[in-house]
């Protein structure tokens, strides 16, 4: 299937992104964010607006470690029971074995 061709799935593709590389504000009106917290975590809920969309992702949750700001989880929610849930541990920043690699000259 062509993403670029059906536009409901260029619209999931541009929201999954959004949260992958973590800038929302590339999230279309056709989204409605929600913000929560805990004691460990800043949750994002975002939720489709368009009936299409909600038909294959009812909400994604992201949840942001206080610590060092970096995605603990990410869940898609298909509906309430089916959902897919990733869990990130053993997190390393910037560890590059041969800084070479990106310099620049």
């Amino acid at each position: 299937m062509s993403l670029t061709a059906n536009k409901m799935m260029n619209q999931m593709q541009d929201m999954l992104t959004a949260c992958m590389i973590g800038d929302l504000s590339k999230m279309s009106s056709d989204y409605k964010l929600e913000y929560f917290e805990n004691d460990s975590y800043y949750i994002v809920k975002i939720k489709p607006v368009n009936k299409a969309i909600q038909t294959y992702i009812s909400e994604i949750e992201i949840y942001l470690d206080k610590k060092d700001m970096s995605v603990y989880k990410l869940r898609l929610s298909e509906t309430a029971t089916n959902y897919t849930e990733y869990e990130f541990y053993n997190k390393r920043f910037n560890a590059l074995k041969d800084e070479t690699k990106f310099s620049i000259r």
